[in-house]
């Protein structure tokens, strides 16, 4: 069913009145899609709401767990600065401080993440403080390990490995004395005694009791027998002794500063670090408690909205039932009484919806029923009249033209009128076409007898051209014999030649002979002037004829043209006549099928059943019909 979305405008229909009020089904189905598409979007709205605070709780749990998890990283860093610095105090060594220097580098690196990602201000103002207690811390650390690196580390380095230097150099310079002056030595010992004692202990009674031994120390050398400039060596190594020891006396006391500053800072540090690690658990709890509850409300609203939903839809549907199940049974009922024969039975329903259309549309229809019950005789006549005009046209159709469609008075009788006039105009046209097949049969008898004549003339003369043909093909034979024949007389003329030449030669010989033979040889000599003008005169003859042979070939070979020439225009001609012969006979065919379309026109003329008045005459009529049986 088609769905008026105009209807979620009106607000009568959505939000006025009784909901089971006087709707139409499609209203009823709009509220219900309205409902549902509002439940749809409630429940939506709230399973987003659901995933959205779930993501930002997650969210936020994993940010401050990462938040708790760098503030530890803080305190683990703490504790490795812590065991390094120790280290580095009781080792002295400089690898250690390079660990302190790393442990710092990744405490800042974690206050710095743990900045970027504190949860409220209250945790950036802690890391911050922290960030300052561990700065000093840093700073102290290294003016105390700046002050052992100047004190040195041990007896080789800074100020213990000058104060060391110096002191050797005094007890050198003593030892290469011959005379061992005790009271020296034994007051070097007692400083290097004292040294050693204020490295361990860092007590300022030893400066003093180291100033009163070089006082002893100073008198001492007065005393003693030595070189001026052993005695000048000596004091010089003493003052820098005694400068070395004043000077590692200061950065011991820098140190003890340093390290009691440091140690408060260090102190200081470690109740922020549980501050923080206290305010981010703090924070973790809050946030947990915070999605629960809210998630707890978005789920009652949920269950709620998929209460209302349910109501609101049991409700549409009730209605929406109650709507089509009754009207639909007193038109099941109505239907019952017109099928038992009550045909003035109607629905007359008026509950204003798709339902009263519906038994509006069957109380319509049974009331034009009634006026079709009146129009079916109306029909019945004219389904009579048009059997009767069906009749008559399928007699038409069989060839009787003699039938007359009945004209009766209601619509049909204009086409039985019109079938009639075309009937006769039928008539009138089929006997003039009966008298024009006549004529074309007349015609094509007459045409096809000539056709016949010409066409067998011309066969003849197409006969005769090819005897002609033959006749001169065999004379240009004949011919070309001859002139083969002539061409093997011109080679005995050339061998009767050449045969002359050899006797006229034989003759000059034998002349010759005679001429030498004198008198015995005259008559041989006359034989032989015979012989030769024998010879000449057959070389003239073989000219002569040499001549005449030529001659022939040439008219020979003249006449063999002319003979070609006449051969190609009797072929010609021969040619000429036999086209016009293929053309006479199809002329004569085209004639017979002329005389056979006719005949056959006439035969479908004369199948027609025409009137008496358009009939041909009697003889007309029957040599038609008797041709038209020969043809069948």
């Amino acid at each position: 069913m088609k769905v008026n979305w105009k209807a979620l405008r009106d607000w009568r229909l959505l939000g006025g009145g009784k909901l089971g009020g006087r709707r139409t089904i499609n209203q009823r189905l709009v509220i219900l899609f309205a409902v549902l598409i509002g439940g749809f979007v409630l429940v939506g709205t709230a399973y987003l709401g659901v995933v959205g605070l779930n993501t930002a709780a997650e969210t936020t749990n994993a940010k401050v767990s990462e938040f708790g998890f760098t503030v530890d990283r803080i305190n683990v860093g703490m504790l490795r600065a812590r065991r390094e610095e120790k280290d580095f105090f009781t080792e002295r060594r400089g690898d250690y401080l390079q660990k302190h220097g790393a442990a710092m580098t990744a405490i800042y690196g974690a206050i710095d993440q743990a900045e970027r990602l504190a949860p409220d201000d209250e945790s950036s103002d802690l890391l911050s403080e922290v960030r300052s207690y561990v700065k000093t811390y840093h700073g102290t650390f290294n003016g105390v390990a700046e002050a052992l690196k100047r004190a040195g580390y041990d007896n080789n380095s800074g100020l213990l490995g000058a104060l060391r230097s110096a002191i050797e150099d005094v007890e050198k310079l003593l030892a290469r004395q011959q005379q061992q002056n005790v009271e020296l030595i034994t007051s070097v010992l007692r400083m290097r005694g004292i040294e050693k004692d204020f490295v361990q202990r860092a007590d300022d009674k030893f400066i003093s009791a180291m100033t009163a031994e070089r006082d002893r120390f100073a008198a001492s050398l007065g005393r003693a027998v030595l070189t001026a400039d052993v005695r000048a060596a000596i004091e010089e190594k003493m003052k820098a002794y005694q400068a070395t020891f004043l000077g590692l006396a200061a950065s011991y006391r820098e140190i003890a500063d340093e390290t009691q500053a440091f140690d408060g800072v260090a102190r200081k540090v470690d109740p922020l670090l549980g501050s923080l690690a206290a305010k981010k658990d703090r924070t973790l709890l809050d946030n947990r408690a915070a999605h629960t509850f809210t998630t707890r409300v978005i789920t009652l609203l949920f269950i709620g909205v998929l209460i209302a939903i349910t109501a609101v839809v049991s409700l549409v549907l009730f209605s929406t039932r109650r709507s089509i199940t009754t009207p639909l049974g007193r038109l099941t009922s109505t239907i019952d009484a017109i099928t038992s024969g009550n045909r003035d039975a109607r629905a007359k329903l008026a509950t204003g919806d798709e339902m009263q259309q519906l038994g509006d549309a069957l109380d319509r229809m049974m009331d034009e029923r009634g006026k079709f019950m009146q129009t079916e005789a109306e029909n019945e006549r004219l389904n009579n009249s048009i059997i009767a005009i069906l009749r008559a046209v399928s007699q038409l159709g069989k060839g009787d033209l003699t039938v007359r469609v009945p004209v009766h008075e209601d619509i049909t009788g204009a086409l039985g009128d019109a079938i009639n006039h075309m009937s006769e105009s039928i008539g009138k046209t089929l006997g003039q076409a009966s008298a024009s097949s006549e004529q074309v049969v007349a015609t094509s008898k007459k045409t096809r007898a000539i056709t016949s004549q010409s066409r067998e003339s011309v066969l003849g003369t197409a006969q005769g051209m090819n005897e002609i043909r033959a006749t001169i093909q065999e004379t240009a034979k004949r011919i070309k014999r001859l002139g083969e024949r002539s061409q093997e007389i011109g080679g005995i003329v050339r061998l009767i030649d050449t045969i002359a030449e050899r006797t006229n030669m034989l003759a000059l010989n034998a002349n010759m002979q005679a001429a030498q033979a004198g008198e015995a040889g005259r008559g041989f000599m006359v034989v032989a002037a015979e012989v030769q003008r024998l010879a000449e005169n057959a070389k003239d003859a073989a000219h002569q004829i040499e001549k005449l042979v030529g001659n022939i070939q040439v008219e020979t070979s003249d006449t063999i043209a002319a003979m070609d020439q006449a051969i190609e225009e009797v072929v010609e001609g021969s040619e000429l006549a036999e086209r016009a012969a293929t053309q006479m006979q199809r002329n004569e065919e085209m004639v017979d099928t002329l005389d056979d379309v006719g005949k056959r026109l006439l035969g479908s003329v004369l199948a027609f059943k025409l009137p008496p008045e358009y009939l041909l005459p009697h003889t007309a009529h029957s040599e038609a019909a008797n041709s038209w049986a020969a043809v069948a």
